[in-house]
């Protein structure tokens, strides 16, 4: 149990260590991830995509492309770190859109709440409903989108993200 403990308590100590490093980081070589989370144009998203690893700068590129050519305000989150779980970072980037998928490298058939990532988000805005477990409090929690792009190493694709970004606008809320 004490080892238990102070895993735990290392575990926490490890969020401000990771921001520590990352402004560190942006100082010698003036680039920033954001840390824990890299949020890309998500200030005035209404429908962004969420996920981790390489295609999500094939999500920023199909982002900027979005906003050009059909003025849409979509947005992207790249979760850079998955523990210890940023739970109020990703509460606070994603609470004011309408809609947002999450997108993994994994299929889990039997889960009907979604996989990893997924369910790890769906448990954080349930705290944010209560505010409970150090979240703040919030008052709605957006439509929330989730499946498999990639499986097998297959490349996600411009028009695939696209067409995440249709289902989120044609089935998301109103």
């Amino acid at each position: 149990a004490e080892y238990r403990y102070k895993h735990c308590t290392a575990m926490q100590g490890a969020k401000a260590k990771i921001e520590e490093v990352e402004g560190e980081f942006q100082r010698l070589f003036g680039r920033s991830y954001g840390g824990q989370i890299e949020e890309y144009r998500c200030d005035d998203a209404e429908y962004i995509i969420v996920g981790m690893g390489s295609y999500m700068e094939t999500a920023q590129a199909t982002v900027d492309y979005l906003r050009e050519k059909r003025g849409m305000a979509v947005g992207c989150l790249n979760v850079t770190c998955f523990r210890p779980f940023p739970s109020q970072a990703i509460i606070d980037a994603l609470k004011d859109c309408k809609a947002f998928t999450v997108l993994e490298r994994m299929d889990d058939p039997l889960s009907t709440t979604g996989n990893h990532l997924t369910r790890e988000i769906k448990a954080a805005f349930c705290d944010a409903i209560v505010g409970q477990n150090g979240i703040e409090k919030i008052g709605r929690v957006p439509h929330i989108f989730h499946g498999a792009a990639g499986l097998g190493s297959r490349d996600v694709r411009p028009g695939d993200l696209i067409a995440v970004y249709d289902n989120m606008v044609e089935n998301g809320p109103d």
